[in-house]
């Protein structure tokens, strides 16, 4: 089965070869002999409302075969880009704050570490006491309990250091992790958007398998010289091709679609 661009393309080699002046036309095509005497006999014998009729046809199926140039090519580029940002968007959520948690984390290791010591002191004095207090050893329970009481103040302080370190880490963790969660969301929304699109080329598929056995009918009208039979194939032909059309405009409106949510994700980032 021929693609509809070439369908298009044998359609416009024919009409290019009458409907232009032979001179000096960089844009005709060319094919072989007996089409091109086909179709001049066609024309020829074609009245003069009838000869209108398919200029003004080929005049359509240019600007259509034109516009579907245009579009594939925005299409291309668009979901190229597209797709290229939310690859680079996707790896950017996981680099949020990348630099800032690392420090943080660090931080609230290192505080550990450095007060790890006393804390181990404190809890082993703790722990002796309990023995001295089993035992019944007052005297040795009470200086225990004098040497526990005078590191009280600065385990406390080492205590809050602690936590406070560990608060920051989890702050920054928590917000980090609620920024990645609303950009992912507004990533969500490109879904619907795929939907449509490949709705849309389902569409524009039906439109060029429909165009098919047409431009058979055509081709065959021509080779009989019936103008007027070619003129009927070709108006079904263009009635498809604007809908083919259509529907490109519209996945290229859902491509478009999607490099405004990516925009709105790319601004959802801390600064």
């Amino acid at each position: 089965m021929r693609s509809v661009k070439g369908i298009v393309a044998l359609l416009l080699g024919v009409m290019l070869a009458v409907g232009a002046p032979a001179a000096g036309n960089a844009a005709t095509v060319e094919w072989p002999v007996s089409t091109k005497v086909a179709w001049d006999k066609a024309v020829a014998e074609a009245d003069g409302d009838l000869a209108a009729k398919m200029k003004a046809q080929y005049g359509e199926l240019l600007s259509l075969r034109s516009a579907e140039n245009g579009l594939d090519e925005k299409i291309k580029t668009v979901h190229y880009n597209n797709a290229e940002a939310l690859t680079v968007t996707r790896n950017k959520i996981k680099q949020i704050n990348a630099a800032k948690l690392s420090s943080l984390q660090e931080q609230a290791k290192k505080t550990r570490e450095r007060y790890q010591p006393l804390l181990d002191k404190y809890k082993q004095l703790n722990q002796q006491i309990a023995v001295a207090r089993a035992l019944g050893n007052k005297e040795v329970k009470a200086a225990l309990q004098a040497s526990a009481d005078l590191l009280k103040p600065a385990v406390q302080a080492a205590r809050d250091a602690i936590k406070n370190q560990d608060e920051a880490y989890k702050a920054a963790k928590d917000a980090t992790a609620k920024t990645a969660k609303m950009i992912r969301t507004t990533l969500e929304d490109i879904d619907a958007y795929k939907v449509k699109i490949s709705a849309a080329k389902s569409s524009v598929t039906a439109a060029k398998s429909a165009i098919s056995p047409l431009a058979k009918s055509f081709a065959q009208s021509i080779k009989k010289g019936e103008a007027k039979s070619a003129s009927s194939s070709l108006a079904s032909i263009l009635t498809l091709y604007r809908q083919l059309t259509a529907h490109k405009e519209k996945i290229y409106g859902y491509e478009q679609n999607i490099s405004s949510i990516l925009s709105k994700a790319k601004g959802q980032f801390p600064a």
